[in-house]
């Protein structure tokens, strides 16, 4: 069990210990674990864990893209989207309840997100009912996200 100090050291653990200062401190924590368990490759990893960690860094570089500006990310997540919505729209033809059944089980969160942006949308667009509140539980996902003004054109 995990133990919260006060003061230094904030997090206490058995298992949690500092690295040296002449480590690299990039190491995982899956790699000081497979190093003290010695169930290792020659190299200190696992020969299986170097293929996916190298497939995860590819993604985490497209994903991340820090070079990019808030403006830049936001216009490429929108094209994405946009394109990947085209191939949802692409897939209905061929009624695989497989594919559909992979997009809500690998998109739940970025779904549940989308549906409580929308309906605060809605409820902030209407002339009568509730509001949305500002720490409404339902809304969490959506604290940020500003929604259209009433009777803004939305193609200008």
């Amino acid at each position: 069990m995990v133990k919260r100090n006060r003061t230094a050291p904030i997090w206490s653990h058995p298992l949690l210990k500092p690295l040296p200062s002449s480590q690299n401190v990039t190491e995982t924590v899956d790699e000081v674990l497979y190093r003290e368990e010695g169930d290792v490759a020659s190299d200190g990893r696992a020969e299986e864990d170097e293929e996916e960690e190298e497939e995860e860094e590819e993604e985490v570089d497209v994903v991340t893209a820090s070079h990019l500006t808030h403006d830049e990310q936001m216009n490429g997540l929108i094209r994405d989207l946009r394109s990947f919505a085209d191939g949802l729209a692409y897939q209905i033809q061929f009624r695989d309840n497989r594919m559909l059944s992979a997009v809500y089980r690998n998109g739940s969160g970025f779904i549940r997100m989308m549906e409580a942006c929308l309906e605060k949308e809605r409820r902030d667009n209407l002339n009568r009912g509730m509001p949305t509140a500002t720490w409404d539980s339902e809304f969490a996902s959506a604290t940020y996200y500003r929604t259209w003004p009433r009777n803004f054109d939305r193609d200008t």
